[in-house]
């Protein structure tokens, strides 16, 4: 088993990410943290423990990205198991030996997350994060379907003899729903892939996560994937971006319209609910305004998950 944390200039958050992978019981046999360029200093506060040899610092010979470097983790290391986390993420102690009892209980599962805990930039838990896909028949009903799955990356635990081909790692173009991309091309395959319902993972979400940032691009790049998925499950090729491009604004201007008014309500209502995690309730509630006056529908939806406490 390899454990993998891509790192970025994480910052403050990577010590503690590393620390908790350290904490495991049982023990991990390698944990792998790759150097992706830090330019912060982050890296500076593991080199006790890579002198010591707990954990191996692969420092990349240029910023390859997240998906590159995953990639190159995969090829590199003879592993069973492969576990992923983010460089600002927490494991919980259990994670470990939890996700391997259920990936040996379910040896045709090829891969699997865990639900998770949503925590603030300063460790304050936020909320809930559960998956849906908990057993064969909702797989099924996936890959019958033109809407792709998610899985919790950073909560995600993959099964080597599956990413060791080529044909089944991160496609970076696809960058930051590449992540999406693979999960579902994994399922295509034949593997199947599953969510364990255990909270093992504290997932941070904060002002300069992915998950926050960038959300207009990430949003385009989910909807080039999902028009990927489309093609590939009704046996016509991928199109480029250029082509998926072309047809998404070849729409009528009121289509195009719509779907721009719920690009905007998502990213504001996603704005909405990470400002409150941070305590600025001000700049939480008028975004959530602007999020309900562009599409009452899903904001009111998304506002009654969160009051019970969960993400979905």
């Amino acid at each position: 088993m390899v454990a993998v944390i891509p790192a970025y200039n994480p910052g403050v958050y990577l010590k503690e990410s590393v620390e908790s992978l350290l904490a495991q019981t049982p023990a991990i046999p390698h944990i792998v943290v790759i150097d992706d360029g830090c330019s912060d200093g982050s890296i500076d506060q593991l080199l006790d423990w890579e002198r010591e040899g707990r954990i191996e610092i692969h420092r990349n010979p240029q910023n390859l990205g997240k998906a590159e470097s995953l990639n190159r983790a995969f090829t590199i290391y003879e592993a069973d198991y492969f576990i992923i986390q983010d460089a600002d993420d927490v494991a919980k102690p259990e994670r470990v030996a939890r996700q391997l009892a259920f990936m040996e209980e379910n040896p045709d599962v090829g891969c699997s997350s865990s639900f998770v805990d949503y925590i603030s930039s300063n460790g304050t838990y936020v909320a809930e994060g559960k998956l849906d896909l908990l057993d064969d028949d909702r797989l099924a009903e996936y890959l019958a379907g033109d809407e792709p799955f998610g899985l919790y990356c950073p909560a995600v635990i993959l099964r080597a003899s599956v990413v060791k081909n080529p044909s089944l790692q991160f496609r970076e173009q696809f960058w930051p729903a590449d992540d999406i991309d693979l999960w579902n091309r994994i399922a295509e395959s034949g593997h199947k892939v599953r969510a364990q319902p255990e909270n093992l993972v504290c997932y941070r979400v904060h002002g300069n996560s992915a998950v926050t940032s960038g959300f207009a691009r990430t949003r385009m790049q989910f909807e080039w994937l999902r028009a990927c998925l489309r093609a590939r499950r009704t046996g016509r090729p991928e199109p480029s971006k250029d082509e998926f491009l072309a047809i998404w604004n070849s729409a009528p201007w009121w289509k195009r319209w719509n779907r721009s008014r719920k690009f905007l309500a998502k990213g504001f209502y996603r704005a909405a609910g990470f400002a409150a995690a941070e305590k600025s309730y001000l700049k939480a509630a008028a975004k959530a305004m602007v999020a309900l006056v562009l599409q009452p529908s899903y904001s009111l939806r998304r506002a009654v998950m969160q009051l019970r406490g969960r993400f979905l």
